[in-house]
């Protein structure tokens, strides 16, 4: 299971603010262009992109990790249904 609250290194009631400067250190860490792991880079950055947004972030904590795709984009809730 994929916990985007560990990945950021925050907790579920993290503030935007924290939020947004725990993907800034992870991000400068990981970066491909700074010799990171271009790996953990791709999941912060997709863990900065759910959490940062309120509408994503309500459904990430409703329905979890598979309310996604692969590209990040809000599936159908039926889809989830199937899927189980």
């Amino acid at each position: 299971m994929v916990d985007l609250y560990n990945i950021l290194n925050i907790t579920r009631n993290a503030s935007d603010k924290e939020i947004k400067k725990n993907y800034k250190k992870l991000a400068m860490r990981f970066h491909p262009d700074k010799g990171g792991n271009i790996d953990k880079f791709k999941k912060v950055s997709e863990a900065y992109e759910i959490l940062s947004n309120p509408e994503k972030r309500s459904n990430y904590d409703r329905f979890g990790y598979n309310f996604f795709n692969v590209n990040n984009t809000v599936s159908s809730p039926n889809d989830i249904f199937n899927s189980i």
